[in-house]
């Protein structure tokens, strides 16, 4: 019996990416979930808001009953993330964050440590987005031809079934390759379809 694909989750403590865990872990993967700590930030109350979501995280994994880990790259988001947006700032222009975590932080630092340190086949978010490969796969499960020209041996990152608005602009700096060993279970899913799975959690 072939053994099940090792994923690890970037958990973040929040809905999405507790909802994809749960997702693999039903499709019988073989998951650990992975937080990571970029930033240090003391609420009103003098309470780390990312230890917080830390806990949650855990908690997440203790539910599923998966391995748990924590990294931090605290260092690595001010001097790749922050003060690149400071630059950014001073000369006038907007830059968005987010992206820049993505491609330095999320999908550089925190794909390594799973592939090297962990042992990944695979890592997974909770970003709503899906690509091209996925339509593609569409054909192939139906056994249908695909139209010629239809994706010109192109990759791209495309929108998400939503009623909201998708993160494909965040996503799509990444390289190809990244891709390949990249999923996102709620990918394909509309928001409210992962409030339903969470709401049917048990």
């Amino acid at each position: 019996m072939q053994a099940a694909r090792h994923v690890v989750v970037a958990l973040s403590g929040g809905v999405d990416s507790a909802v994809a865990a749960l997702l693999l872990r039903r499709r019988g993967y073989q998951v650990t979930g992975v937080f990571m700590k970029n930033w240090d930030m003391l609420d009103e109350h003098g309470v780390c808001t990312a230890d917080r979501d830390c806990e949650d995280a855990y908690r997440v994994c203790q539910i599923l009953d998966i391995p748990f880990h924590q990294v931090s790259y605290v260092k690595e988001y001010w001097n790749d993330v922050f003060s690149d947006f400071l630059s950014e700032y001073e000369k006038g222009r907007t830059p968005n964050p987010d992206i820049v975590c993505n491609k330095h932080i999320k999908f550089s630092c925190f794909f390594h440590y799973a592939v090297d340190n962990l042992g990944a086949d695979a890592v997974a978010t909770g970003h709503y987005a899906r690509t091209s490969l996925e339509d593609e796969e569409v054909f192939q499960q139906k056994h249908m031809r695909r139209p010629e020209g239809l994706f010109r041996n192109r990759f791209e990152v495309r929108n998400g079934k939503l009623e909201r608005p998708g993160q494909t602009f965040r996503m799509g700096t990444q390289r190809r390759l990244l891709w390949s060993v990249a999923a996102g279970p709620c990918l394909s899913a509309a928001a409210t379809s992962v409030s339903s799975t969470l709401a049917g959690w048990s």
